[in-house]
């Protein structure tokens, strides 16, 4: 019998499973509506499915060049795999370029072996986004993002009566006797005021001893 541990894992049927699961999470609607908001901005018009029309990299070239502010992005039209795998990569550099965040950006075998077509999806999604932020006029594909709201500030804690930090005994809202109008001996006994009747007191224990001592 043949021991299970034994036996090596099938890596081409789990590749294959994952590429399976990846295709199943590929939304045609999205697909559809990224279609037509590419063929509105080049200007064109076709058949084709989403894939399909990106394949080759060219029409990805065209509209990168639609928002290319600096230079034209230069691609051919070519069967050749190497030519079509240059193109979408000139038009991958433009979107990262453009702000689009990596891990948001499919890799070139993503879309050329079909290895990821959701994450090509969610790249042109992502991408229609920061077009929209830059050209407010032009429409995002699928639903808008909703902005963050920042966090609220915290208040600041109330000092509390009778201690400011340590540096004084007075709260940060207190008056100075003076500037209440009041004499500084009507406010309470300071240190000084307290060691003083302790001094006293201990006259007046001195002096209670005399008498009886004189008794």
């Amino acid at each position: 019998m043949e021991d299970s541990y034994q036996r090596k894992a099938d890596v081409s049927s789990l590749d294959s499973d994952l590429k399976e699961l990846r295709k199943s999470k590929f939304d045609q609607n999205l697909a559809n509506e990224a279609k037509n908001w590419i063929l509105a901005i080049i200007g064109e018009t076709t058949s084709k499915p989403f894939i399909e029309l990106i394949k080759s990299g060219v029409v990805l070239c065209k509209l990168a060049n639609s928002f290319n502010e600096t230079h034209e992005i230069k691609f051919k039209e070519s069967s050749l795999p190497f030519i079509q795998m240059e193109n979408i990569s000139k038009f991958l550099n433009f979107v990262k370029a453009y702000g689009v965040p990596q891990d948001e950006v499919f890799q070139t075998i993503d879309l050329y072996e079909e290895q990821d077509t959701t994450i090509v999806l969610q790249t042109i999604i992502s991408f229609s986004r920061y077009v929209h932020i830059k050209n407010p006029d032009i429409p995002v594909i699928g639903p808008k993002l909703t902005k963050k709201q920042p966090p609220a500030k915290p208040k600041k804690p109330v000092n509390l009566v009778g201690w400011n930090g340590g540096d004084n005994c007075l709260d940060s809202g207190s008056t100075s006797p003076e500037e209440d109008g009041n004499d500084a001996s009507d406010v309470g006994v300071g240190i000084d005021g307290i060691m003083d009747i302790e001094a006293g007191d201990d006259d007046g224990d001195e002096k209670h001893d005399d008498v009886d001592d004189n008794d």
